[in-house]
């Protein structure tokens, strides 16, 4: 699934593409795709692109006449835009080999504007989503999904996150970091890789993590999405960025799928964990289980 870094990495490509677009037409291939009225989306007919902007996972475009579409990717979802037809650049690139033609099969709606470029939106799993609504009521659906602070908002202190943290006491850190309502944007992905990073064992219950270790929590938190979104995100398969571009993080992935590869810090083979219906990845040596958890 799109994670912060991705959805961000989707934001800040778009945003150079299509604000100040105006949208010409809309076409919906899916209908369960839309989950707010259709007249919402009609809505957007004739309206111009103000801004994008993200919230946790989601990625959010305002339009002129007061209106925002939130866009969930979920598993394999893609925003991708194009130029006009007969073009074989965006954004000074290159399109990328087997991606210029748009649509696909995957495809199941498109954006477009009055210029005559157009935005795609591609799920092969079918499982993203469309809702639209006036702009002023973004705060309150928030607010009723209690999303919690963004890591990366520097109105997230250490003193914040550890008050957070110790509302879930009892709870195993992976657990914590995925919860949206604690912190919000984290996914499997980085969730390991941030514990790589503190060197903390995936189940160690938050309510045995000592000020450093929690300090050095908070700290990795940060310096792995920050990585991740100047990497523009991790592609293992579908993750494109709004020009349609893969991902360069996946090299720097310390634990995240490296079952059986050796730790690049200590050479102990990486191990999967099952924690419920996901997985932990980690370094048995850099993550050491505490004797709380045994």
């Amino acid at each position: 699934m799109p994670e912060l870094p991705e959805v961000e990495t989707v934001r800040r490509t778009l945003s150079r593409a299509i604000v100040g677009k105006r949208v010409k037409a809309i076409e919906l291939h899916l209908a369960k795709l839309l989950r707010s009225p259709r007249s919402g989306l009609r809505r957007l007919i004739g309206a111009r692109i103000t801004g994008l902007a993200r919230r946790a996972k989601m990625l959010l475009i305002h339009f002129s006449n007061g209106t925002s579409l939130i866009v969930h990717l979920k598993m394999t979802g893609q925003l991708i835009y194009r130029p006009k037809r007969g073009s074989d650049k965006v954004g000074g690139h290159p399109i990328p080999h087997g991606e210029r033609d748009l649509p696909n099969r995957y495809t199941q709606a498109i954006f477009s504007f009055s210029d005559g470029s157009r935005l795609f939106y591609n799920d092969l799993r079918k499982l993203g989503y469309f809702k639209c609504l006036p702009t002023t009521e973004l705060e309150g659906l928030f607010n009723q999904m209690k999303l919690g602070p963004e890591p990366l908002d520097p109105k997230l202190t250490y003193k914040l996150f550890s008050t957070r943290l110790s509302r879930r006491f009892k709870s195993k850190i992976k657990d914590v970091l995925l919860d949206q309502t604690v912190i919000a944007g984290l996914g499997n992905i980085y969730a390991d890789e941030v514990n790589y990073q503190a060197g903390l064992h995936p189940t160690r219950l938050t309510g045995s993590l000592s000020p450093t270790e929690q300090k050095r929590l908070f700290q990795a938190i940060q310096r792995i999405l920050r990585l991740a979104i100047n990497k523009r995100g991790t592609t293992y398969r579908s993750f494109r960025d709004g020009l349609g571009r893969t991902g360069n993080m996946l090299s720097c992935l310390k634990v995240y799928r490296r079952t059986g590869h050796p730790c690049r810090r200590c050479q102990t083979p990486i191990v999967r964990l099952k924690l419920g219906s996901r997985s932990a990845h980690f370094c048995p040596t850099c993550q050491k289980l505490h004797p709380a958890n045994r």
